[in-house]
């Protein structure tokens, strides 16, 4: 009886063998688009920093030439009374 249960373990092995192969290859591919995904994220996140830190610089900038706009312009005030 023994030897009829392990005469017809081979194609169960086999079985095995072959899920073990397509569950570790989708484990792969799992891995991969994870790491790409995370990639391209941090990407878009350093990005939008940059961004952020343009906006900031620029407003700056705004700021200095309404401050430099000012000071023209209050000289042409003071001729003008």
């Amino acid at each position: 009886m023994t030897y009829l249960y392990l005469n017809n373990l081979g194609p169960v092995i086999i079985s095995v063998k072959y899920l073990s192969i397509g569950l570790g290859a989708t484990y792969i591919a799992y891995l991969i688009n994870l790491f790409t995904t995370k990639y391209s994220s941090f990407r878009k996140n350093n990005k939008i920093k940059q961004g952020k830190i343009d906006i900031v610089d620029l407003t700056k900038r705004i700021h200095q030439l309404e401050i430099e706009n000012s000071k023209s312009e209050r000289p042409a005030d003071e001729n003008a009374l």
